[in-house]
């Protein structure tokens, strides 16, 4: 008799993104083995052509391989737009050949507009693939109503991201912060630009404020415009942080940016809330269920840097409310967005 496994695949846990986290953090925190889930990596950030095309074709040779010799349950593929989606759609239809359930893990806040700028042709793709989906499973409300007018609210289910929380963090005091933090890709999509334009205008009148942008600048685009802009004593770019270089980031942070415009249910949100640090975001994608707007942060429409530079000189001066709001943003990572909570509802959805 064949042994029974689950499968599931994306992009390669120890690289770098949204999808990587979410899987790392799957992995780190034995969801897989709870699940009993064999992990195949089918991309991985940061890599050549080559090795790119060797991990596709190695995934390909897995997914057989599993079929052949297990009886595979359910099959938890995780996917963005664009090219991540047509890989995995080789994969989706592979399962679909063997009659396997598999649970379509949306990330990636483009999926909307990658459909919607589609043709007609790839339009009627991208629907045959959800429709022959056991259950699709999105982050936010945003998505679920979108699917809803696709018709497939009743394969569609709201599972949002979620960290480990580290019972013992201890609320320190804002005060003697300094640090203000972007933490992602520095692309225009990000807001890296109206960031530039808002510390353009708060340096003005304070020059000693810094804003630090942690993340890959491609070609250092981004620090010649800093240089341009005549702010690059104000800027300092770091380029990737993780583990205890990011924990000891945060510690120091009195501030999280995230400027948007396009975005889904960012990990790097539910850190900042994680290290009880006030958040400065836009209302775009599933962040308003993150932060609640003059609660545990501000919320602002994306482009908008006249409210950007308000809020941020606002918490920058006050630390009494920086401390009100971090703290309230780690009670509402606490009660909705913990891996105790949110693992729970993968566990359920493997089990019916």
């Amino acid at each position: 008799m064949k042994k029974e496994i689950n499968l599931m695949l994306g992009t390669d846990y120890r690289g770098r993104g949204g999808i990587a986290s979410v899987i790392n953090n799957y992995k780190k925190n034995l969801l897989l083995k709870k699940i009993n889930s064999k992990f195949i990596a089918t991309h991985k950030s940061n890599t050549g052509k080559l090795e790119l095309v060797l991990i596709f074709f190695r995934a390909l040779i897995k997914i057989f391989y599993y079929i052949i010799f297990y009886k595979v349950k359910i099959v938890h593929i995780h996917t963005a737009s664009d090219l991540s989606f047509f890989r995995k759609m080789i994969f989706s239809l592979i399962c679909s050949f063997f009659s396997l359930k598999v649970l379509m893990h949306i990330h990636g806040g483009n999926f909307i507009f990658f459909y919607n700028k589609s043709n007609i042709f790839i339009k009627a793709l991208i629907l045959i693939i959800l429709k022959k989906t056991y259950k699709i499973i999105v982050l936010n409300v945003k998505f679920k109503k979108f699917f809803k007018n696709l018709n497939l609210n009743k394969k569609t289910l709201i599972i949002p991201n979620s960290i480990k929380i580290n019972r013992m963090n201890n609320l320190k005091n804002n005060r003697d912060k300094k640090i203000i933090l972007f933490l992602g890709n520095l692309t225009m999509s990000k807001g890296i630009y109206d960031l530039f334009k808002a510390i353009q205008i708060i340096i003005k009148n304070n020059k000693n404020k810094k804003l630090i942008f942690c993340g890959p600048d491609k070609k250092k685009n981004f620090y010649k415009l800093s240089k341009k802009m005549q702010i690059n004593q104000n800027v300092v770019f770091i380029d990737w942080a993780s583990g205890i270089k990011k924990k000891n980031l945060f510690s120091k942070t009195k501030i999280f940016l995230l400027p948007s415009y396009i975005e889904n249910f960012p990990i790097s949100i539910l850190e900042a809330m994680e290290n009880s640090v006030p958040i400065i975001s836009t209302n775009v994608g599933g962040i308003p269920s993150q932060v609640k707007h003059n609660y545990s942060g501000y919320l602002i429409k994306p482009g908008d840097i006249k409210n950007l530079v308000k809020y941020i000189n606002r918490l920058y001066r006050n630390s009494k409310l920086c401390n009100l709001f971090g703290k309230k943003g780690n009670k509402i990572l606490r009660t909705k967005f913990s891996n105790e909570i949110v693992f729970k509802k993968i566990i359920n959805l493997y089990n019916t």
